[in-house]
């Protein structure tokens, strides 16, 4: 019948390829691919001809804009998956088998969304989708077209120029000269290999908050996922926009097993101590009284000697009888009080005084 597999007709319907993906129907994605389906499409507003170019869309606040105009019909759910590709929706709802059918087509591992600036690692990450993780950074297979490119930039001679001087000692007489000929097909050969860069998942892309992968998983409580993204490299000490580093929100959030995992990983809790109080403020709060101890213990040890914690030393406060945070948060109460009691009578000696 010639119907297109990207169905644009309707402005407030997701694209065909993309439904099959959010529900991992792995075949039929595979037959929407086949009939020309577009692996980069996303789930966005089509109100105009042509569509809302996704550069208008920058901020939360773009969206609610435009919603305002929406039919009534149009589901909170469309609006939460606003601006995915298949490779997001897959990824965010766990279909691995999904999204290798996706990379086998060209889906872009690190495709961001519009909005939040998440990638598909950001999503899987978040939901604790281990499976998907561990393919996304550990097991996407190295292109053979990318190790051509290499094999063959590497036998050129201004390679072969570049790397004598750069095992000589003549490299520390200034920078390396190129002639331009050579420069210029130097770029062209790196601009062919990069462009297989979005097989290779980023593992520090940061989202509009700051936050990598790490972030979210730590953030969450999924163990398994912050252990492998610890393994395989991860900045686990970078904080976000706001300060906090995955360890912190961990902290927060009340993931006794996240919190232990980073510690044990070398993860120095002094890194970042001004945003502390506020954290172990708020797991006292919310009742993670455990968590907040475990850290001020930790710090402790970090003061006072630079030999690795081993477990024993870090369970203590978690078997010790002493509620040390609460303690903390009672004296500093206590100070609060005696400074209103001391400013009530300074306010009230200046006021019969005068």
């Amino acid at each position: 019948m010639g119907v297109s597999p990207n169905c644009e007709s309707c402005p407030f319907c997701a694209p065909p390829v993309y439904l099959a993906a959010a529900g991992g129907h792995h075949e039929t994605v595979a037959l929407l691919l086949q009939k020309g389906a577009d692996v980069h499409t996303r789930n966005y507003l089509k109100r105009r001809t042509p569509p809302i170019p996704l550069t208008k869309f920058k901020r939360v606040d773009d969206i609610e804009e435009i919603q305002q105009d929406a039919p009534s019909s149009v589901s909170r759910a469309y609006w939460s998956n606003f601006g995915m590709t298949p490779i997001h929706v897959a990824s965010h709802s766990g279909h691995l088998e999904v999204i290798k059918l996706l990379v086998s087509y060209g889906a872009d591992v690190n495709a961001t969304l519009s909005t939040t600036h998440e990638t598909p690692l950001h999503l899987a990450s978040a939901r604790g989708h281990f499976h998907v993780v561990k393919y996304l950074v550990d097991e996407l297979d190295i292109a053979a077209k990318a190790v051509d490119i290499y094999d063959y930039i590497v036998q050129q001679s201004y390679y072969r120029t570049w790397s004598d001087e750069a095992c000589s000692d003549r490299c520390k007489n200034g920078p390396f000269v190129w002639e331009y000929d050579a420069r210029c097909s130097a770029e062209q050969d790196m601009e062919r290999l990069l462009a297989w860069s979005s097989n290779y998942t980023d593992i520090t892309a940061r989202d509009c908050h700051g936050r990598t992968p790490l972030h979210h998983a730590a953030q969450n409580g999924h163990e398994a996922v912050t252990r492998l993204l610890v393994e395989v490299g991860a900045p686990h000490e970078a904080p976000d926009n706001y300060g906090f580093t995955a360890l912190q929100l961990a902290v927060k959030n009340g993931h006794l097993a996240i919190v232990r995992l980073l510690v044990m990983a070398g993860i120095r809790i002094s890194l970042g101590a001004n945003r502390w109080g506020a954290a172990l403020e708020q797991a006292a709060g919310k009742g993670h009284d455990p968590i907040a101890n475990l850290i001020i213990w930790q710090t402790f040890l970090e003061e006072i000697s630079n030999a690795p914690t081993q477990w024993p030393q870090l369970l203590l406060p978690l078997q010790g009888k002493e509620n040390v945070i609460q303690g903390v948060l009672g004296r500093r109460r206590d100070q609060s009080e005696v400074t209103r009691e001391a400013t009530s009578t300074r306010l009230s000696i200046r006021s019969r005084n005068s």
